[in-house]
């Protein structure tokens, strides 16, 4: 993340996601078994995930917010190689945090540089720039880069493209959607800065940075013959209100949900039986997408695959269903006509 992940000098802008596939080709290599008619056996060098009988075909990778646009960038670098037999996506693409150009990334780096004493462009060769980043302790590049801009994915045509609309992400099954009022988090940040935009605001960002760009990825990937289902979470419940009035079903509340640890303690509302079996059927579905992304979804879980003229949107949560709710796409995404998603 930021500049440990995201430098900007020339030629390593995008580090954070090589590590990145390096943790993925690390799975893959450290979690080979054969299985016979009595036992598994493992690989020789008896790594840890090797010990939970992992199948290199069978690796999801998923995330939320900053880990979604990640698998995004991801789907995308590795087309023809993706080593993962599945991916979800949740909660943002790439629109949250557009991608910087060279130019933008290297005067990042080179004004981090200049504010610890390591030079700059004009007065320091990039080699002694380098060098004198390396020995700075990460206490103080937090605090250098705390008044900059973000350090985010730079666009290199390697890992990261500039002309995604005339290409093609992976032939890898796609589990993509987002919450039903992503702006809800983020009204409350903005608000404890002194900012508090008119609500008709908060429903453009909504759209121009989740709802309509999850629609168009999504579309990109049954356009390219992808397995691919789409969600929109809708959970509201009392225990999960970022205040008195109410936020919605906001940004990140679905993966409360997801990993089981919703909020618990003193002056916090009780988990009501909804809200538990929603958590519950989410991670049913994470979970049998993960086991085949191929078809589990449908078979198991009858989940229809995404078709924008259809009943197949799944929506989760929906007025305390907590079962499959089916919805046309459309009644969402009609609003998304001359919204910029670039």
């Amino acid at each position: 993340m930021n500049i440990f992940g995201f430098p900007g000098f020339d030629g390593a802008g995008n580090l954070g996601l090589l590590d990145q596939r390096l943790a993925v080709k690390w799975v893959r290599d450290n979690s080979t078994y054969f299985q016979n008619s009595l036992s598994y056996v493992y690989n020789t060098d008896e790594s840890p995930v090797a010990k939970f009988g992992g199948d290199p075909s069978r690796i999801t990778l998923f995330g939320q917010s900053a880990g979604a646009e990640s698998i995004n960038f991801y789907s995308y670098a590795y087309q023809s190689d993706p080593i993962a037999s599945g991916y979800i996506i949740q909660s943002a693409t790439t629109a949250l945090s557009p991608p910087l150009n060279m130019s933008s990334a290297t005067s990042l780096w080179y004004a981090a540089a200049s504010a610890l004493g390591c030079g700059n462009a004009t007065t320091s060769s990039p080699s002694s720039v380098l060098s004198c980043m390396r020995n700075v302790s990460t206490s103080s590049l937090t605090t250098a880069i705390s008044t900059l801009s973000n350090f985010l994915p730079v666009v290199d045509d390697t890992l990261v493209f500039s002309n995604y609309a005339s290409r093609s992400p992976s032939q890898t099954p796609l589990l993509i959607g987002h919450t039903n009022n992503e702006a809800g988090l983020f009204s409350i940040l903005e608000a404890e800065n002194g900012l508090t935009p008119p609500p008709s605001f908060w429903a453009t960002f909504n759209l121009e940075s989740f709802f309509c760009p999850t629609s168009l990825r999504a579309n990109v990937s049954i356009a390219n013959s992808i397995p691919t289902w789409r969600y929109r979470y809708f959970g509201e419940f009392e225990n999960m209100e970022l205040t008195e009035q109410g936020n919605g079903a906001w940004h990140g509340s679905e993966v409360y949900q997801l990993f089981d640890n919703v909020p618990i303690g003193t002056g916090i509302p009780r988990s009501l039986h909804v809200e538990r079996e929603t958590g519950r059927y989410i991670r049913a579905a994470w979970a049998t997408f993960a086991k085949d992304s191929k078809k589990g979804l449908s078979e198991e879980l009858g989940w229809p695959t995404y078709d924008p003229d259809g009943e197949t949107l799944v929506r989760l949560g929906f007025a305390n269903n907590t079962g499959l709710d089916l919805a046309v796409s459309e009644i969402y995404d009609s609003a998304c006509s001359g919204v910029s998603t670039a």
